[in-house]
C-alpha cells in the first residue's frame, strides 16, 4: 500500500464523491479510480461502495480511513525529521545584551531557536553600551543587542531594529513634575541630575548632554552611577533626576515617578547588530528566528 493510494482513498472517503476527490486533489476522475481500484485489489477487499450520486465507506474502508490519518500523520512527522537532520545547525552562538534592558524578546529567541535546532548551543554575555562595542569589534560575541545610539561611529556594522526605545526622566514621587506624564527638556533645567558614568556608555551621555545644551542649558550633573538601577535608588532617594529608557522596566522600583520627553529627537531603539565579516552561520539563522518574532509582536 502505498501513500498515494492512501491519500487518495481519504480524500474519496472524506468528500463522499470521486468528483469532488479528484478537484481537491487537482487530478482526473479516471486516475482516481484506477488508484482506489489498485488498493483495493492489494488488499483484496472492498473499500467502498459505489452509489450513483454517493460513496459510502465499507466496515474495511472505515477500518482504513481511522487508521489512515494517523498513518500519514506519523509519515509527515518522520519525513520532517529526518529533513531537520540535514538542515539542523550545530555550533556555538555568542550573544552581548545590556541586561537592565527588557529582554524578554531575546528569551523567546533563544528558546525558538534551540526548539528548531537540538544542537546549538549559546554563550551569552551581559555588559554595558561600551563592553558590547567592544566585544563585537574584536569579534568575542558574534551579535549584540544595544541601542541603535551607540552604532553610528562603528565601521563594518550591520544591525536591524528589533524594538522601541525612547529616552525618559525619572523623578521622586514627590518631585513637583510627578503629577505630569511628560515635560520638556528645558523644564528641567533647574534640576540636579543623576547620570551614568561616561565609561559605561559614552555615546549615550554625550547625547543626553547635547539634548540639554540645544534647550539652552548645560546640565548640573551632581553625582554618575555605573548602572541604571542604582540610578533609579539614587533618584528614589530624592538625590535628583535621572534619564531612564522606556524599555528598562521600574514596576519594582518605588518612589519614583517616570515620564516621557516630549521633544527628544534622537533615535535610541533597540536593535540587534553583527560585524559584516562575521562567517559563524548561526547569525542568519538567528537572525531569521527573530525576525520572525518581530512579525508576529510588532513593537
Amino acid at each position: 500500500m502505498n501513500l498515494l493510494s492512501l491519500k487518495y482513498f481519504i480524500a474519496v472517503a472524506e468528500s463522499g464523491s470521486f468528483t469532488k476527490a479528484a478537484e481537491r486533489l487537482f487530478v482526473s476522475q479516471p486516475t482516481l479510480s484506477r488508484q482506489i481500484a489498485s488498493l483495493e485489489d492489494e488488499l483484496g477487499v472492498q473499500l467502498l461502495q459505489r452509489n450513483k450520486n454517493s460513496v459510502l465507506l465499507t466496515e474495511a474502508g472505515r477500518i482504513l480511513l481511522d487508521e489512515g490519518h494517523e498513518i500519514l500523520k506519523r509519515c509527515d512527522s518522520l519525513t520532517e525529521r529526518i529533513r531537520q537532520t540535514k538542515l539542523d545547525v550545530r555550533g556555538t552562538l555568542r550573544i552581548g545584551y545590556h541586561g537592565s534592558f527588557d529582554n524578554s524578546l531575546l528569551g523567546d529567541a533563544l528558546k525558538a531557536l534551540s526548539s528548531k535546532h537540538s544542537y546549538l548551543d549559546f554563550s551569552l554575555v551581559n555588559c554595558n553600551f561600551g563592553e558590547l562595542n567592544r566585544l563585537l569589534m574584536e569579534g568575542d560575541v558574534d551579535v549584540i543587542f544595544t541601542s541603535a545610539v551607540c552604532l553610528h561611529s562603528m565601521p563594518n556594522i550591520e544591525w536591524a531594529r528589533v524594538q522601541d526605545n525612547t529616552l525618559q526622566v525619572v523623578v521622586p514621587s514627590e518631585h513637583f513634575l510627578a503629577n505630569k506624564d511628560a515635560v520638556w527638556i528645558r523644564e528641567l533645567a533647574s534640576e540636579n541630575f543623576i547620570m551614568l558614568e561616561r565609561s559605561a556608555a559614552p555615546l549615550i551621555v554625550d547625547y543626553v548632554v547635547d539634548l540639554c545644551l540645544r534647550n539652552g542649558f548645560s546640565p548640573n550633573i551632581t553625582r554618575y552611577v555605573r548602572d541604571t538601577q542604582t540610578g533609579i535608588y539614587m533618584v528614589g532617594a530624592g538625590k535628583g533626576v535621572g534619564f531612564l529608557f522606556s524599555q528598562i522596566p521600574v514596576h519594582n522600583f518605588k518612589n519614583v515617578k517616570v515620564l516621557r520627553i516630549v521633544d527628544c529627537d534622537i533615535n535610541f531603539d533597540i536593535v540587534v547588530a553583527h560585524r559584516t565579516d562575521n562567517t559563524n552561520p548561526l547569525v542568519p539563522v538567528f537572525l531569521s528566528v527573530l525576525n520572525s518574532l518581530c512579525c508576529q509582536h510588532p513593537s
